[in-house]
């Protein structure tokens, strides 16, 4: 009777711990179910997919350049991107990038000259600019094709004067354009045809062309044809990059000025250089004016301290007749957030007591990516006139 009661007592112990253990499965199991409903919830909620496309992403990536290209000073470069993977059975995938900025600033300045005699005693005004990017790329069976449209809206406020009252309704202006587009090809991993309105290639942008500069004035660098529509090859392998381009500049003139430019650039760890020039004719193809411009730089980038310099010369581009340029830069990161730039320029057209000089300064705190505060001044002389020129900006700059 001993024994049978020990059984049954067995017996029931091992049916609890039974039961108990099922529970704990049926616990987690019904944990389980919930969560796959929540997972398909999810799914069934987000975006469908465009048809003959199997995967879509919205990530942070970095920022996508033509050939050629630089990332500016002002811009982020990691930027929002949408890539959408095709089916197997279609080959080319697409990447779709935005991004920009909102510039605002506080401006001051000096002795200027402006042709709009309401200007005249103008010395301070706000200045604001909006930017955006749009940049699609397409991995396709003959290469990588690409496009680029930059969006401006530029705002300059109410000039004040020395007795802090503003000036009349002239003192407003305002811009919303369309300044750059332009396409690319990659023929080859290292040969790229670009067309579109874009920076001149003969443009030299080292000494004092490397600046940040969002508002003052320098002088002491070549200028190429500034932007301008154009047919351009490039050939980018490793360190070393050269181009061509035929470009059309608009004037105000019944005509447009024609050139060809090309440049010669090389990147290395410590020591960088570009050499480029320009030669248009004026008012028109098959004129007998020409002019043209030439110029070269060289870069440094120490551990802390980036020093760049350049020179040019030309003739009737920027200045009437002869003349020569040359300035240089100094970058100095004194932390991870904090740069100082300074730096000289000087033009020399030929003519006696003509020559233009400028000294330039500025400081920049950068605690993230995003933004940017900054003070820049600039002084400025011709050696015709008696008094010099001052410019000065509070800015700031949000970034995404």
């Amino acid at each position: 009777m001993k024994v049978m009661k020990l059984a049954l007592l067995g017996a029931a112990a091992v049916a609890a711990v039974s039961v108990s253990a099922r529970a704990d499965d049926l616990s987690d199991l019904k944990a389980q179910i919930e969560a796959l409903n929540g997972r398909i919830s999810q799914l069934e909620s987000a975006p469908a997919v465009p048809a003959g496309y199997q995967l879509m992403t919205l990530t942070e990536a970095p920022k996508i350049l033509a050939p050629g290209v630089e990332l500016d000073k002002n811009e982020m470069p990691t930027v929002k991107t949408i890539g959408i993977l095709p089916t197997a059975d279609v080959p080319a995938s697409t990447n779709i990038q935005w991004d920009g900025y909102v510039r605002a600033a506080i401006y001051y300045a000096e002795d200027r000259s402006y042709s709009d005699d309401a200007y005249d005693d103008a010395d301070v005004v706000f200045k604001s600019r909006a930017r955006l990017n749009l940049t699609a790329t397409t991995d396709t069976a003959v290469g990588e094709v690409g496009a680029f449209i930059r969006f401006e809206v530029n705002s300059e406020g109410h000039f004040l004067n020395a007795a802090g009252i503003s000036s009349d309704g002239d003192g407003y202006s305002g811009t919303a354009e369309i300044i750059r587009w332009y396409g690319w090809w990659k023929i080859t991993p290292e040969v790229s045809l670009l067309g579109g309105y874009t920076e001149s290639i003969g443009k030299v942008a080292l000494g004092m062309g490397a600046c940040t500069c969002n508002y003052v004035g320098y002088v002491g660098t070549t200028e190429g044809q500034d932007d301008s529509t154009q047919f351009q090859l490039r050939y980018d392998s490793g360190p070393i990059s050269a181009a061509i381009a035929v470009e059309n500049h608009d004037t105000t003139d019944e005509d447009s000025d024609y050139a060809v430019a090309a440049s010669l650039a090389w990147k290395g760890d410590t020591v960088s250089g570009k050499i480029a020039g320009v030669v248009t004719e004026e008012d028109g193809l098959g004129s007998d004016d020409t002019a043209w411009e030439v110029g070269a730089g060289i870069t440094f980038g120490l551990d802390m301290i980036t020093v760049t310099a350049m020179a040019g010369l030309g003739e009737d581009l920027q200045y009437a007749d002869s003349y020569w340029v040359a300035s240089i830069l100094a970058s100095a990161a004194l932390s991870e957030s904090v740069t100082l730039e300074v730096g000289a320029g000087i033009a020399s057209p030929d003519g006696d007591d003509n020559d233009e000089y400028s000294v330039y300064g500025a400081a920049y705190w950068s605690p993230v990516s995003q933004l940017s505060i900054g003070a820049e001044v600039a002084w400025g002389k011709n050696e015709a006139d008696d008094d010099g020129a001052i410019e000065a900006a509070l800015v700031t700059v949000f970034s995404f």
